[in-house]
């Protein structure tokens, strides 16, 4: 392959990328002119070494498809293949590149790799991640893989690796991680997850109370929770699944302690919390307030590193438990409660719209007072939540 671009040109961005690669920068060249010797050396370097990117992921993409076809893998090809999939990962990093391959074809290339038994685990896990990277803020890419249904192909094969005599839960773990960046912050990805296998999907994940996996899960709920496109329904889904069993990650016996997970879990309780399902469950004098309570001291007793962090994160959850407050409004309900004119004598139309009126309690906390429902939905009321000293003590 030489150093020429698809157009005939020099191939600019390559001589870049090895330039780079072989020159940190840091010591001092003298430019002169190049000897005829220098001038060969640098030719070959460029035919050789400076690749066309969009070429190389054509190549990729057969030697990928040739395994799919013989549905084997030759033992001694293996660290090629492995070497060939982790520099396909590294090219797709670019989003013009990701969407070139997902273009042709080469999301359902590798989502093949799952279904060859003889593969082994690390090809497997090193096309979940390769896929997670190609879509991952990529919207391109994330409705490529919607309108060809990849993400069902994949929910498919995380639910075989849990379900076999032996649950593969380092490939659920890597599953999970494509999943979560083929969906996140596309709507239309999001909703048909929920809807298709959002239960059955979070249910079979957190049964493996596997750390790793529940971390990822809990990540991905949280960024569902708070999507602006959540609904209510999928609110109800959510939170069905989460709640019963999230407290109890705040209070892993110390001995094994994991920070990603606890801080993640956080984060999900706070999503949890802004939702009226999550409040009527944790919300102050709400039937497992005092578990909630217990939950975050240990929290608090726990923070080995970063306390101050740690304590102003309990005292947002803490905060949101005391007040009743809704993270997104459905966009239908607010816009009626934005152009909403009140009847009046003089008035011959009128809209007429459901309103919340609040209480403030001795304690700070907003409590919200029943409203006429005649008039249809309820309009998201939006309630500051109190003042809260990181180190005040847990109501």
């Amino acid at each position: 392959m030489d150093g020429s671009s698809a157009a005939g040109g020099p191939n600019w961005l390559g001589l870049l990328q090895w330039s780079l690669a072989h020159s940190d920068g840091t010591s001092d060249t003298k430019a002169e002119h190049m000897s005829e010797e220098d001038k060969e050396w640098l030719a070959n370097v460029l035919k050789e070494s400076v690749k066309n990117e969009a070429d190389r992921l054509k190549e990729i993409y057969a030697d990928i498809m040739k395994i799919v076809d013989d549905k084997a893998l030759a033992t001694d090809r293996t660290e090629a293949i492995l070497d060939e999939m982790e520099e396909l990962r590294d090219i797709v990093e670019q989003i013009d590149m990701a969407q070139i391959f997902a273009k042709f074809g080469g999301v359902v290339c590798l989502s093949h790799l799952f279904s060859i038994d003889s593969l082994p685990l690390e090809i497997k896990t090193l096309a979940a991640s390769t896929i997670g990277t190609l879509a991952q803020n990529n919207p391109a890419v994330q409705q490529i893989m919607l309108e060809q249904k990849s993400v069902s192909l994949l929910v498919t094969k995380f639910m075989e690796c849990l379900s076999a005599p032996n649950p593969v839960l380092k490939l659920a773990e890597k599953l999970t991680y494509a999943i979560s960046c083929s969906i996140r912050n596309h709507l239309p990805a999001e909703r048909a997850f929920i809807d298709a296998h959002g239960a059955a999907f979070l249910h079979a994940a957190l049964l493996t109370q596997h750390v790793p996996l529940v971390t990822r899960v809990f990540f991905l709920t949280q960024a569902l929770l708070s999507s602006d496109g959540a609904s209510l329904r999928d609110v109800q889904v959510l939170c069905g699944e989460v709640m019963p069993v999230l407290l109890p990650y705040f209070a892993l016996p110390t001995a094994e302690p994991d920070v990603q997970l606890r801080e993640v879990a956080a984060q999900l309780l706070l999503a949890v919390l802004h939702t009226d399902m999550g409040w009527a469950e944790f919300g102050v004098g709400r039937p497992c307030h005092a578990d909630f309570r217990a939950a975050m001291q240990t929290l608090r007793e726990q923070a080995t590193e970063d306390v101050d962090h740690t304590g102003r994160l309990v005292a947002e959850i803490v905060a949101a438990s005391q007040a009743r407050t809704i993270l997104h409004p459905r966009p239908a309900v607010a816009a009626a409660a934005a152009t909403t004119t009140f009847s009046s004598s003089s008035s011959t139309t009128t809209t007429t719209t459901t309103t919340t009126t609040t209480t403030t309690t001795a304690s700070g906390a907003a409590a919200p007072v029943a409203a006429d429902s005649s008039a249809g939905p309820e309009p998201v009321l939006r309630i500051a939540p109190p003042e809260l000293d990181a180190s005040s003590s847990i109501p």
